[in-house]
This record gives structure tokens, sequence and C-alpha cells, in this order.
């Protein structure tokens, strides 16, 4: 009766063994399996990194090609010069740095424009005559100051002001055909505030002191299209515009007679002003 108590826990300690090893078994299996499959992934994710690089470095690529013809495109659009649509053919015999002046016709769109935006301050007065003045040189300069002015205040909606210049009728072909030359700052008003050029917001304002009357009693201004950009006020004997407050190096684009309503602007930089028309007039 004892041995088989004995031989009865023997096999079922055996069986428990059995069991035990059968387990064992499966478990390794299922372990290599899962190693298998982990490794697999593991394969699997290295694949699609560096695939997802391979595409990342084309985007790269393709993002630098993209900047560079911006770039390219850009330098290309500094070289052209779109000129304004109110300009006419050149004759052949004018070169390219030379004026082609065109008188308006009476009855334009042109005419009636300038016109009424001469005499809205300038009340008593006559205009005889308004030229256009077409100069591709000059104007391909005062283009290329532009974009780069817009470029340096991208804040400012507007960095160009129509204004007007009065003068004597023998400088008139010279400033046609060189633009506005600051060494020749006139006195007066051209010194209070800096010793460049300057444009008066209206066309009153030059009238008693700048426009000269010639032998017919004509007077002359020069409609102009000015590069204000960003300016603050200005003070007597300046060369340059002042620095701006906190930096060492950028400077103003322009000064004027007053920041919040400026009668006057000046300017320093070669190509910052534009001589739109000639408005010939007499003084009622």
């Amino acid at each position: 009766m004892v041995l088989a108590n004995i031989e009865s826990q023997l096999n079922a300690q055996k069986s428990v063994l059995e069991n035990y090893q059968r387990m064992e078994k499966e478990y390794s299996v299922r372990r290599v399996k899962l190693e298998g499959d982990v490794k697999n992934l593991q394969d699997s994710l290295i694949v699609q990194k560096r695939e997802y690089e391979k595409l990342e470095e084309v985007k790269d690529r393709e993002e630098l090609k993209r900047k560079e013809n911006e770039r390219k495109l850009e330098r290309l659009e500094s070289q052209v010069t779109t000129y304004p649509d109110e300009w006419g053919a050149f004759p052949n015999e004018v070169k390219e740095e030379e004026p082609h002046i065109v008188l308006l016709n009476n009855k334009t769109k042109e005419y009636k424009q300038v016109k009424t935006d001469f005499q809205k301050d300038a009340k008593n007065t006559e205009i005889l005559e308004i030229r256009r003045v077409q100069n591709r040189f000059l104007y391909t300069q005062y283009a290329t100051m532009k974009k780069q002015i817009e470029r340096k205040n991208p804040q400012l909606e507007n960095n160009e002001r129509v204004l007007y210049h009065g003068t004597r009728s023998e400088v008139i072909d010279a400033i046609t055909k060189i633009g506005f030359n600051r060494s020749y700052a006139n006195t007066g008003v051209g010194a209070d505030y800096g010793k460049g050029c300057y444009f008066a917001v209206n066309a009153k304002l030059p009238l008693a002191q700048h426009c000269v009357k010639d032998s017919d009693n004509k007077q002359w201004m020069f409609q102009v299209r000015v590069l204000v950009g960003e300016y603050t006020e200005g003070e007597k004997d300046l060369l340059v515009p002042p620095l701006k407050q906190g930096s060492d190096s950028e400077r103003y684009d322009s000064i004027a007679t007053n920041v919040t309503n400026p009668a006057y602007f000046v300017t320093f930089l070669d190509f910052t002003a534009y001589p739109e028309y000639i408005i010939v007039f007499k003084q009622k």
C-alpha cells in the first residue's frame, strides 16, 4: 500500500515535470518567434526611416532650388524696369540716357489730372503747358532705388509721394537729363532743414520763392515722384539724414520740415526723385 502511494506520487510529479518541460518548450518557441517579429519590425522601421530621410533630403533640395529660383527671379526683376503706362514711344534718334519730352494734349485725362492736382493749392494760376519727362536712364535708377527702400521699409504702406519742385527755366533741361543734384541746394528754405533737394507737399508753397519768372513772366515747376521712405524732422546744415534712435548705422531715408504735418521733404541720395512732369504757368 505504501509502495503504491509512493509510485502514485512519483507519477504525479513526473506528469508535472513533463507539463513544465512542454510549457518551457512552447515558451521558447514563442520567444524565438516574438524576437523574430521584433527584429523584422526593427528592420522595417529602419527601412522606413531611411526612406523618410531620403524624402526629406529631396524636399530640402527642392526647397533650396525653389529659393534659389526665387532669388534669380528677384535679380532678373530688379534688372528689368517697367516704365509708366502713360509713356509713349521714343524716337529712334533719342539715346538711352537722353530724355524725351512730350507735350501733353490738354484734352487728355493725364493732362487734366496733373492740372487738377497742381491747381488744388496753386489756385490763381493759368497753366500754359504740361510736359511729360520720359528719361529711361533716370527712371531705371529711380525704380531700382524704390525697390531698395521698399525692401528696407516693408512696414510702410507707401514709401513714395507726389511732390513739387519750383525752379528757373534755365535749369529745366539739366534736371530732365541728370535729375536733382543735391550739390545745388538752395539757400533760404534749402538750408533750414539740411543741404539736400527740397520738395513741397503742394504746388502753392514753391510759387513765391522758387519759381523764378522768365522774360515772358512764365514760371516753371516740376511734379516729382519722391521716395521719402521713413523720415524724421531735419535741422540746419544736415548733409545726410540723422541716425535712427538706438542705431549706430541705420539712417532715416529723408527729413521733413515737420513730421506730423510736413510742408517740405528733403532728400540726400541720388535717384530718390524722378521729375515726372514740367508745368509751365503764369500767375493771374
